[in-house]
Parts: structure tokens; C-alpha cells; sequence
């Protein structure tokens, strides 16, 4: 999800690709899917996956700004093994549904499992689709790649993200938390500057992931 602002018109400033990259890196932290899309062994989880999998288990992800299916596939992909109820992600540049559903499908046929997570992708600016869940949704939320060249940090660029923050911070479960790869001196970092406080991680992505739980 990205903007341009100026007047009062948004307008997607953002290659839609380049988010696979964010998503293959907070995979690739969490799990090991390279070993299994070589089908050499199953797909496990890491320690840190493991952490993040018993704050995941059985409550719904919120993917912000979720890119292409290809991010979608892995994002799915890591949200069904750590057991959580429903996938909800949204992008403004995000293409047909019919795309996104065959990547799904492609995770369930490729991994076999009794039960695989809910699933809707949306069209939606984050702010507007955060504001339109139910006040009764609690989760985790996905926010990968989200950074300054994206969303300029400007006068317009800082309301935008202060009222994401404060909408994140309403939807997000006890014990919750805000996991994602990217900029920590941007977006992503400054979690911490809106009632949020960074996990600490001394693992290998440390200066590339970025874990936040709300104070």
C-alpha cells in the first residue's frame, strides 16, 4: 500500500513487486522454505518462528500493504503453519482476487494439512480497511516494506501514519504483536514511538525485522 500525497487525492506510488522481497526475508527468519520448496524436509519453523507462532496460533493476521501473490503465498504459507484462524491482508495495488486465490490454493495443495487459515486479500488503503474491521477483531499484524519511499514522510505522510498506528493498536490481541521486514529507521521503526516497544531479537535478521508489542 502506498501513496503520493498531495491535495486531496492519494495516488499508489509503489512497484507492487518489490514487496515479495520483504516477505521472502520474514520468511526465511520465521521458517525454512527454501529446504522445503526442495522438498528435501518438512516445513519447520525456527526458534524466533516458533516465538512468533504462540502469539500467532488461533487468531486472525492482518498483512498490511501485502504486495503481489507471490507475498500472499508466502505470508499464507507461514500463517498456516502457525496455526492462526484467519489471513486478512489488503493492498491498494493488489490485483484480481483471482490471482490470490490460486496462490492459497497453491500453498494447500503443495502442504497438506487438516486445517488451513481463513483467507480474503482486499483492495483497500490500510488506514480505510483497519477502520472497517470489526472493533471486535484482535490479532497480529503483518507489516512488511513499509517505509519512507512509500509513504513520504511529510505533514500529510505523519497524520496518515499516526492514525494507522493508533488503528493497529486497536485491533491488535493481548500479548499481540506487530512483526515485520523492513526500514527500522523507517515506518517499521517507529512503532516505538507510538505506545509500542520493540522485542528484542539478537538472531541474524535483527537489523532487517522488526517485532513490536503495544505497552
Amino acid at each position: 500500500m502506498a501513496f503520493v500525497f498531495g491535495r486531496k487525492k492519494l495516488q499508489p506510488h509503489f512497484n507492487i513487486l518489490t514487496q515479495a522481497e520483504y516477505a521472502e526475508n520474514l520468511e526465511e527468519a520465521l521458517a525454512n522454505p527454501h529446504q522445503y520448496e526442495d522438498r528435501s524436509s518438512g516445513y519447520t519453523l525456527t526458534e524466533l518462528g516458533l516465538w512468533v507462532a504462540e502469539r500467532f496460533k488461533d487468531k486472525p493476521v492482518i498483512d498490511l500493504a501485502c504486495g503481489s501473490p507471490k507475498s500472499v503465498k508466502r505470508m499464507y504459507r507461514l500463517a498456516s503453519v502457525a496455526g492462526t484462524s484467519d489471513y486478512l491482508g489488503t493492498d491498494i495495488l493488489a490485483t484480481g482476487r483471482g490471482a490470490y486465490k490460486s496462490a492459497v490454493e497453491g500453498v494447500k495443495e503443495g502442504m497438506p494439512m487438516e486445517n488451513y487459515p481463513r483467507w480474503d486479500v482486499s483492495d483497500k488503503d490500510m488506514l480505510l480497511f483497519l477502520k472497517g474491521l470489526a472493533r471486535n477483531l484482535k490479532g497480529n499484524v503483518l507489516f512488511n516494506g513499509i517505509d519512507d519511499a512509500i509513504i513520504r514522510r511529510d505533514d500529510a505522510g505523519i497524520r496518515y501514519m499516526d492514525e494507522v498506528y493508533l488503528q493497529i493498536k486497536r485491533h491488535l490481541a493481548d500479548g499481540g504483536i506487530v512483526i515485520g521486514s523492513g526500514d527500522l529507521h523507517g515506518w517499521l521503526g517507529r512503532f516505538a514511538e507510538h505506545e509500542f516497544e520493540r522485542v528484542e531479537d539478537n538472531g541474524p535478521y535483527r537489523n532487517s525485522i522488526g517485532i513490536f508489542m503495544a505497552k
